[in-house]
């Protein structure tokens, strides 16, 4: 949920992506300027994953499986791929 902009929660006392990333590189000696990066990989590596899975899932790999259950793996991956291409651009 979180790699789609989606929360976890919708409890409002949570700080926000911008400010967890500032609180951890206040506290870390670690350069953030490529951040964005690490995030483009992280979303990536999980849409390839979630491939795999929906991959299975078509073969017959789960069983019996009702379509409805792997069905939503097809907007999610298009949805991480837009999102890895967000986050290059803006990091960039």
């Amino acid at each position: 949920l979180v790699a789609l902009g989606l929360s976890a929660t919708t409890a409002e006392t949570l700080p926000g992506p911008a400010e967890l990333i500032a609180r951890y590189a206040a506290g870390s000696p670690l350069d953030l300027g490529r951040f964005a990066h690490t995030v483009a990989f992280a979303t990536w590596r999980l849409a390839a994953i979630l491939e795999g899975v929906l991959q299975r899932f078509r073969d017959g790999a789960y069983g019996t499986t009702a379509r409805a259950e792997w069905e939503p793996l097809l907007e999610v991956i298009p949805a991480l791929s837009r999102r890895v291409a967000s986050a290059l651009d803006d990091g960039a």
